[in-house]
């Protein structure tokens, strides 16, 4: 029965049903007498990485500690590898920008001197996160293309479009517009494939900001509209506020100042609700 409902989190948790899947990774623990630390590492990781999506960072940070400590003690570098990260994404979202990079550093090198290329990959995407947030744009670019290259030797198309996506954002920033366009027209398109909501908000989010840097507000509208839709269903509200700070902008240049004030205000709330989860 454990088994099964880690299998289920994990299910739960790629179709963007977060309660559902924190439900089940909550189950798979309180089963799971006698199972060996890694797999109670695999499956703590898996509970926190629901509670970092759902915005409830403090939950998120105990139990991506526990996992890690988990992972050492039986030796899963695999495990520790994600842990380690998860909390530094953690601590990029609450815009501690330099730990987070210290901590994706650590998970990079580990990876490769492990041969682990998925971590490898998902260290060299949130590395490139952290530049995109510095506003260190070439660099970003960088790591995004790394980290498609290696999930795409692996034959990861899913992975391989998280990097793509924010590749394709981070040229759209960097003045490179019409490459950026396309590569997030066929990461949309992909995640469409998958049925991979959180990936589809992600990309709608960027071509907005593609859209508003080409001066094609109406179109912005639409698409951050539809990518606050989309965090909103799900529950991720971290993304769910940035969405609608660019919603907010949008509506402003198009004169719709009432839009405006309403986009800004949920965001303003969202933030402010999220603030007081962290010491919970």
């Amino acid at each position: 029965a454990t088994q099964l409902h880690r299998c289920l989190g994990e299910l739960t948790t790629i179709l963007d049903r977060y309660p559902e899947a924190l439900d089940h990774f909550e189950q798979a623990l309180k089963l799971a007498d006698g199972e060996d630390p890694a797999y109670l590492a695999s499956a703590t990781a898996g509970l926190a990485y629901v509670h970092r999506l759902l915005g409830q960072y403090a939950s998120a940070t105990s139990h991506f500690e526990r996992a890690a400590e988990l992972a050492r003690r039986s030796g899963n570098v695999n495990c520790l590898v994600y842990a380690t990260n998860g909390i530094g994404v953690i601590e990029l979202e609450q815009g501690r920008v330099e730990a987070a990079m210290e901590r994706f550093s650590q998970c990079l090198r580990a990876s490769r001197d492990a041969g682990y290329r998925p971590g490898e990959a998902q260290a060299l995407r949130c590395l490139g996160q952290s530049h995109r947030a510095h506003g260190a744009y070439p660099a970003a670019a960088d790591c995004f293309k790394q980290a498609a290259s290696i999930s795409e030797n692996l034959g990861d198309r899913l992975t391989a479009t998280h990097a793509a996506c924010w590749l394709g954002d981070v040229l759209v920033r960097q003045g490179e517009q019409r490459e950026g366009r396309r590569i997030l027209a066929r990461a949309l398109w992909t995640y469409r494939e998958f049925g991979n909501l959180w990936g589809e908000a992600a990309t709608l989010y960027a071509l907005a900001e593609a859209q508003l840097a080409a001066g094609r507000v109406t179109l912005a509208c639409r698409r951050a509209e539809a990518a606050a839709d989309l965090w909103r269903k799900i529950g991720s509200r971290t993304w769910l506020a940035t969405g609608l700070d660019t919603l907010a902008k949008a509506h402003t240049l198009s004169g719709n100042v009432m839009a405006a004030t309403r986009a800004s205000h949920e965001a303003a709330e969202i933030r402010s609700a999220l603030e007081a989860t962290w010491m919970d």
